[in-house]
């Protein structure tokens, strides 16, 4: 169901009429000369349960176009409105072709100058192929497409990707009534259009951009004497900004670990030396963690499983302490630290 008809010679936006525009229409006798966009057929000015302002077919007719829930057709109406707020020229319901002759139907789509954005809902249930295969179509037709999709559902119902990709900004948004939140961000979803439109969600880091570095520190009761120890359980990542990016283990980072930080350094931070030891468990040496007051080895299994929990406390704070801080120089393709989306400088849950 679509936010615009036609009108005459006009097109009619239902996002941008007020309230009393809309009833105002709804009253007019030449409402009769509204026309679907979709098919021409004779369309009238509805109201949603959840408020939404729309246009619906006079009467069901031959039309293959799809019906849409009342919670699809009211995000729509809140990015459309978002978009417009921010300066951009917006209209819904856009058809559209690649160079190839393939269709796609934007349900919001923005234009600034030369720059095309195209917004997808995605409320129902749809595959990872052909949400990749609909982005690809607005790809060649250079138009830059982000997705909202229903989450908080089984798997299978909202789209979920293992890992952010920069060609495919998916974003899970749940809806309470006529509020949607952005739920990686809990922020409202007119708030994040706006700010996303307004160059606030970055994807970072970025390739070749410098890093600091420093550790990620745990104290621990030795496994051997049972005192207090630190370990370097991995690394933290901040842009120069001293935003938090990321981290990473440090079964994947021992030889940065080793090269940049010195065991005196450490010793000073209550951390036990980084040093070759021998391991019963895989029976040879290896670069690793030790106890600061007995030199026990601490496996890479049991720091791994340490990285993972700690997982749960980002964002991390930068420590202005320059003994702990590195520098290091972004490579996409050798990197293990994986690139995200982060909005307004959080990576987001």
């Amino acid at each position: 169901m679509p936010l615009h008809a036609k009108w005459k010679s006009d097109k009619l936006l239902a996002f941008a009429m007020s309230e009393d525009e809309w009833i105002a229409l709804k009253r007019n006798p030449e409402r009769v000369y509204l026309k679907m966009p979709c098919c021409g057929c004779r369309a009238i000015p509805k109201t949603s349960k959840l408020g939404t302002q729309y246009f619906s077919h006079w009467k069901k007719g031959e039309c293959t176009s799809a019906p849409e829930t009342a919670e699809h057709l009211a995000l729509k109406t809140i990015v459309a409105k978002a978009a417009q707020g921010q300066g951009w020229n917006v209209t819904t319901e856009r058809k559209g072709e690649t160079p190839s002759g393939e269709a796609w139907v934007a349900d919001v789509y923005c234009t600034k100058g030369k720059v095309k954005i195209a917004f997808e809902i995605q409320w129902s249930r749809q595959s990872e192929d052909e949400c990749n295969r609909r982005t690809e179509k607005y790809k060649e037709s250079g138009v830059r497409c982000a997705w909202f999709t229903k989450g908080s559902k089984p798997s299978g119902y909202a789209i979920n990707y293992v890992r952010d990709l920069y060609d495919l900004p998916l974003f899970e948004v749940t809806a309470q009534g006529a509020s949607f939140k952005v739920v990686r961000y809990g922020v409202d979803i007119a708030d994040f259009v706006s700010g996303m439109l307004d160059g606030e969600l970055k994807f970072l880091p970025k390739q070749g951009q410098d890093l600091l570095v420093q550790p990620r520190i745990q104290q621990d009761k030795c496994w051997k004497c049972e005192q207090s120890t630190g370990v370097v359980i991995g690394v933290n990542y901040f842009s120069a900004d001293k935003d938090y990016l990321g981290g990473s283990s440090f079964e994947h980072e021992a030889g940065f670990i080793r090269k940049n930080y010195s065991n005196e350094t450490l010793l000073r931070f209550g951390v036990g030396s980084i040093k070759d030891r021998y391991s019963k468990t895989v029976e040879h040496y290896y670069l690793s963690n030790g106890c600061i007051n007995c030199g026990a080895i601490y496996g890479n299994h049991f720091l791994q499983i340490e990285f993972l929990h700690s997982e749960y406390d980002q964002p991390f704070e930068y420590i202005e302490v320059e003994e702990l801080t590195a520098c290091q120089q972004y490579d996409l393709h050798t990197h293990s630290l994986e690139p995200s989306w982060f909005f307004r400088g959080e990576k987001g849950t």
